[in-house]
C-alpha cells in the first residue's frame, strides 16, 4: 500500500517528502527527494511484497502475488518514461504483466458489458479492488457528527442533465447529475469511430443512450428542434442518443426527443454508464456503493502490449491487444477486431487504453507518461486549451505544506509555475 500511494504522489507532484519509517513524534523537518529515489523505494517495497504475499486470499480486496505483480507492472511502464528511466524499464513492465495473466487464474469476462456490472462486482477481471457498501455504520458516517461523507461517488461526474428534461424527473436508475465530464468530440469521432461501432461493442455498452419516462404529460419545453412538443406515458422513450447525426425529418419522426452530436452541450451529451449506481440509499445520496476496480484484467494485457512494443516485439504486442479487442468484439466480429502486428503503432494503443478504460482514471496519468498531455489538451480540450502549460504535468504543492515544513519553501520549494 505504501508503494502504491507513493507511486501515486510521484506520478502528481514528483519529488515528494519520503518516510520510510514509522514516526513515534510530530515531525516538521522534511525535504523532496528525488524522483529516482522514491521510485527506488517504490519498486523496493513490491519486490520486498511478493516474495510474502499469497497467490490467492479467502479474504477478499487483501493483496495477493496477482495484485503485486500488476501494479510492479503499472510502475515500470510509467517510470520507463519518467527522469528515472532505466534500460530494463520496459523488459520488467513486460515480465510481469505476462506473470500476472498466465499464473493466477485471471479471466477477461467474456462480454465487456458485464465488466461493471453491480451485481457481479466480484469476478474474474478483478484483481484488486476497494470495496464500499451503503452501510452508514462503514460508508457514510453518522448524521448529525460532521462525519466525511465517503463512499464511491465517481456515479456524480459523467451524468447529463436528464432529470429536468420532457418526461423525466431524478430517479436512482438514471442517478444524480453534477454534468462534470462531457465527452469530447475526439473520443467519441476518433477514438469511438462511428465506422468502427458495428465490430466493436464499446461503444454502445459504455454509454448510455435510452431514457424511459418517469414523469408522463405533454411538454413544450424541448431541445430537440425538430418539434415543437412532445407528449409522453410512462415507460415511453423520453430520449434517445443515436450517436450519430440524424437529419431533422428523421427526427421529426420519432415521438421522443433525440439527441444528435450538434445538439450536444455541456448538459447534454453522452452519459458514461460505468458508475451509475442505482443501490445508493436515495436519489439525492453522494456516495455510492460500487467498487472501485483499481487493477483489471484488460489493463494488465494493455500494459504487455505496450511494453512489447516499446521493446519491438510486435507480434507478442499484438497477440496482448487482441486478447482485449477480440472481448469487445460483437458477435461474429472477432477477426475483424484484431489488429496484426505489423499495422500496429503506439497510437493505436493510445486509442485503445481509452476504448478500454474510460472514466478508469488513467488517462491524466498516461497522456503525461507519454510525454503528450498538454498537446492533446490543447488539440481537443476547447475549455482546457488556453490555460494548459507545460508545468501542469505536475501538480502544486498544498501550500500548508510548504507552511508547516521547518525552513518552509527554502526546505520544500514549490513545483515550477506555481
Amino acid at each position: 500500500m505504501r508503494a502504491h500511494h507513493y507511486f501515486i504522489l510521484v506520478q502528481n507532484w514528483g519529488p515528494v517528502a519520503l518516510t520510510l519509517t514509522g514516526n513515534l513524534e510530530p515531525k516538521k523537518d522534511f525535504t523532496r527527494a528525488s524522483v529516482k529515489e522514491v521510485y527506488a523505494a517504490i519498486t523496493a517495497d513490491l519486490e520486498a511484497s511478493l516474495a510474502v504475499l499469497p497467490n490467492t486470499t479467502t479474504d477478499y480486496g487483501r493483496a495477493t502475488k496477482g495484485a503485486c505483480e500488476h501494479l510492479l507492472a503499472r510502475v515500470y511502464l510509467t517510470k520507463a518514461t519518467s527522469e528515472a528511466a532505466a534500460s530494463d524499464d520496459y523488459a520488467k513492465a513486460a515480465t510481469y504483466a505476462q506473470n500476472v495473466t498466465k499464473n493466477y487464474g485471471y479471466a477477461l469476462l467474456s462480454d465487456f458489458a458485464n465488466v461493471y456490472n453491480q451485481a457481479n462486482q466480484i469476478n474474474s477481471e478483478v484483481i484488486f479492488a476497494v470495496q464500499y457498501t451503503n452501510d452508514a455504520l462503514t460508508d457514510i458516517g453518522p448524521s448529525g457528527t460532521g462525519a466525511t461523507v465517503n463512499g464511491n461517488q465517481t456515479h456524480l461526474f459523467f451524468g447529463n442533465e436528464y432529470d429536468v428534461q420532457a418526461g423525466m424527473k431524478r430517479d436512482l436508475a438514471n442517478g444524480r447529475p453534477w454534468k462534470r465530464y462531457m465527452p469530447t468530440s475526439y473520443l467519441l469521432n476518433v477514438v469511438f469511430n462511428p465506422a468502427d461501432r458495428t465490430k466493436d461493442s464499446r461503444y454502445k455498452k459504455t454509454f448510455k443512450d435510452t431514457w424511459y419516462t418517469n414523469n408522463p404529460g405533454t411538454f413544450t419545453n424541448v431541445f430537440d428542434n425538430s418539434k415543437s412538443k412532445v407528449t409522453l406515458a410512462q415507460g415511453d422513450t423520453a430520449i434517445y442518443i443515436p450517436g450519430v447525426e440524424w437529419t431533422t425529418a428523421q427526427r421529426a419522426a420519432k415521438p421522443y426527443q433525440v439527441l444528435v452530436p450538434s445538439l450536444y452541450k455541456p448538459n447534454l451529451f453522452p452519459v458514461l454508464n460505468k458508475f451509475l449506481d442505482p443501490l445508493r440509499q436515495d436519489v439525492t445520496a453522494e456516495w455510492g456503493n460500487r467498487d472501485w476496480f483499481v487493477m483489471r484484467l484488460a489493463e494488465t494485457y494493455l500494459i504487455l502490449a505496450e511494453a512489447n512494443l516499446k521493446l519491438g516485439k510486435m507480434q507478442e504486442a499484438a497477440d496482448a491487444i487482441n486478447m482485449v479487442r477480440v472481448r469487445a468484439a460483437w458477435p461474429g466480429q472477432q477477426e475483424a477486431m484484431k489488429v496484426s502486428a505489423s499495422s500496429l503503432t503506439m497510437e493505436f494503443i493510445m486509442e485503445e487504453r481509452e476504448r478500454e478504460l474510460l472514466g478508469e482514471m488513467f488517462r491524466w496519468y498516461d497522456l503525461k507518461r507519454w510525454g503528450i498531455l498538454v498537446d492533446r489538451v490543447k488539440k481537443y480540450n476547447t475549455d482546457a486549451a488556453a490555460g494548459i502549460q507545460a508545468f501542469h504535468n505536475l501538480r502544486p504543492i498544498p501550500q500548508t505544506q510548504i507552511d508547516r515544513t521547518t525552513g518552509g519553501a527554502s526546505a520544500f520549494p514549490q513545483n515550477p509555475g506555481y
